[in-house]
């Protein structure tokens, strides 16, 4: 009983850790979206000139359900939500960019739209280097504390 005890809490130290990296993992992957939303929309209105909302409405379904929920609410309500993988500082350059759409002439929209995807490059670096760095940490540090009390506790 005791060995199936200390099993079941080692696999959920692994399992915490495992957590810890696919949060990781997601909010890298919204970063990574954020910017090809910023290339579909340059696209979109360089080619198509379509408005932004339908530009959303028409790439709703290529990007992370979480990104695309806020997307969604800020086309239909005009206001930005909470992104539990987004920290303050993203969160709100992530409002700033969004509010900025549709602003202007579309000269003045694609100087603004890159002067945006180069900050949000920067973003999605540090975000990166979090993710290599602290997702990968967090996975090898569990197994280790896991090994660990089934050493010591055996």
């Amino acid at each position: 009983m005791k060995i199936f005890l200390l099993l079941v809490i080692a696999i959920l130290i692994v399992y915490i850790g495992v957590q810890i990296r696919a949060y990781y993992r997601r909010r890298e992957k919204i970063l990574n979206d954020i910017i090809q939303f910023c290339n579909i929309f340059e696209n979109d209105l360089r080619f198509n000139k379509n408005s932004v909302a339908q530009i959303v409405k028409d790439n709703l379904s290529k990007f992370d359900k979480e990104f695309a929920k806020v997307l969604e609410i800020y086309i239909l309500q005009g206001k930005i939500t909470e992104c539990k993988f987004l920290n303050k500082k993203e969160q709100d350059l992530l409002e700033k960019f969004l509010k900025s759409l549709g602003k202007s002439d579309e000269e003045g929209e694609i100087r603004n739209l890159n002067n945006y995807r180069t900050e949000l490059m920067k973003v999605k670096e540090e975000g990166l280097t979090d993710c290599k760095k602290y997702g990968d940490f967090s996975v090898k540090m569990s197994v280790i504390i896991g090994i660990l009390v089934l050493v010591i506790f055996l």
